[in-house]
């Protein structure tokens, strides 16, 4: 049914065929940057995690002061006319 002459010639014919070894390339690239990112995206969420609880605790340790009576400071003089608007001309 098959001689071993016409086997070995298609192993041959299958080995020297390149038109699936861009598919691979790409199967393999793709690959290799899914896990990188896969990877990354762990090593930045703790990091992330880690800067929002430091900006949590600036945060919630700031007191805000709703109460105004504490700053005792007269408001400014309005009877100033240093600016020379009531100045006559002749």
């Amino acid at each position: 049914m098959f001689d071993l002459a016409s086997i070995i010639r298609a192993i041959r014919r299958f080995a020297a065929d390149e038109s699936g070894a861009v598919t691979v390339d790409w199967v393999v690239g793709t690959a290799a940057a899914i896990s990188v990112t896969i990877a990354m995206t762990g090593q930045v969420k703790t990091a992330v995690i880690t800067l929002a609880d430091s900006i949590s605790g600036r945060i919630s340790a700031i007191q805000i002061t709703t109460d105004f009576s504490a700053l005792n400071t007269p408001p400014p003089s309005t009877t100033s006319t240093s600016y020379g608007g009531d100045r006559h001309r002749d």
